[in-house]
């Protein structure tokens, strides 16, 4: 990810903070988890995975930092999961269909990224 992702993640979060419980400062802080967030899931959907879990990669990814030791800490909950799918579909649109979304919210923020198929409907 470069600098124009994480721009690009902040204009949005900007724009529309109701769809993300944990605070932009949480994302700008920890942009480490959101790059390795971000490969994990690239690395599923190039293994043709249709969908997956947020849930699962934020284990793992803890999981890895306590194997490698690492001082580059993932200050990283439950709770972040659902917002780290999220700032993945706003950098990757492309993908939003990968997750299942929870929240009350969900339809609002998955039609904000969903193209509307343009159907005509046959008069008899």
């Amino acid at each position: 990810m470069t600098e124009d992702s994480a721009s690009k993640f902040c204009n949005f979060i900007d724009a529309h903070p109701r769809f993300f419980k944990s605070p932009k400062d949480w994302f700008l802080e920890n942009w480490h988890v959101v790059e390795a967030f971000e490969r994990q899931a690239l690395r599923l959907i190039g293994m043709n995975r249709e969908h997956y879990s947020a849930r699962t990669i934020v284990e793992v990814l803890r999981h890895h930092s306590v194997l490698n030791d690492t001082s580059d800490a993932f200050k990283i909950n439950d709770h972040n999961a659902p917002d780290l799918a999220r700032a993945f579909v706003v950098l990757h649109p492309e993908h939003v269909d990968f997750w299942e979304y929870r929240r009350p919210d969900s339809i609002a923020f998955k039609g904000m990224f969903t193209q509307k198929e343009n159907t005509r409907r046959e008069v008899p």
